[in-house]
């Protein structure tokens, strides 16, 4: 095992069942976190004049009470998750310019299940506004950065079989009952009752509850 994946191994923590033995088919899920002092660094980039690095750090659980089949764990695939890019100038001295999360609200918390909002470091520009964004995790987050700021290492990537089925596996993971739900909306037009907005809405109050919960059943 080389350095990088070492450092990889120490961000997850597995479950009894996998850390132990690696039966699977028992998995209660993982945690996966990348703490902001010791972030994921992708770089160097040009951004719009700029050359800059990507800080990213992450609080993802995907732990449940009991093992679930496939079809569960995509319809309910994580308890909770926080994705935090950090965007740093390097061209002289590293300064920090922007900062972005994309989240997984807690239950009932009024906003949008899967949001992405700005900067809460102080040292940040906050834009104040929140959006609704597809479920992520940290393989996504990290390709996500590449289409954006490498193109090319991007469409090289495509090309290798490793990667991209990678790839595949999170969004199969994280971000099927997203689009599902987005899917079943647009499935009969001349039928529909709901908005977009109103089916991610993640606000509960009396007569108002969320039409859409992608978190496990009593989340540890």
């Amino acid at each position: 095992m080389g350095p990088h994946s070492a450092r990889a191994s120490s961000y997850v923590a597995l479950c009894g069942s996998c850390g132990a033995a690696g039966h699977r088919t028992d998995c209660t899920g993982w945690t996966l976190v990348v703490p902001p002092e010791s972030p994921i660094v992708l770089g160097h980039f040009q951004l719009e004049g700029r050359i800059v690095d990507v800080h990213l750090s992450s609080n993802l659980d995907f732990r449940r009470p009991t093992s679930q089949s496939t079809e569960e764990w995509q319809q309910t695939p994580a308890a909770a998750a926080t994705l935090a890019f950090d965007v740093w100038d390097i061209s002289r001295d590293p300064v920090p310019w922007s900062q972005q999360f994309v989240e997984l609200r807690a239950e009932g918390v009024p906003g949008l299940v899967w949001d992405l909002s700005p900067a809460r470091d102080s040292r940040f520009v906050s834009k104040g506004m929140t959006w609704s964004a597809p479920p992520m995790d940290v393989v996504l987050a990290v390709d996500s950065v590449l289409y954006q700021l490498s193109p090319l290492i991007w469409r090289s990537l495509q090309r290798a079989g490793a990667y991209k089925q990678l790839v595949i596996q999170s969004e199969e993971l994280i971000q099927r009952s997203w689009f599902e739900q987005m899917s079943g909306l647009f499935a009969s037009p001349a039928s529909r009752r709901e908005t977009v907005l109103r089916r991610l809405d993640n606000t509960r109050m009396p007569g108002w509850e969320p039409q859409w919960n992608p978190r496990p059943r009593a989340a540890l």
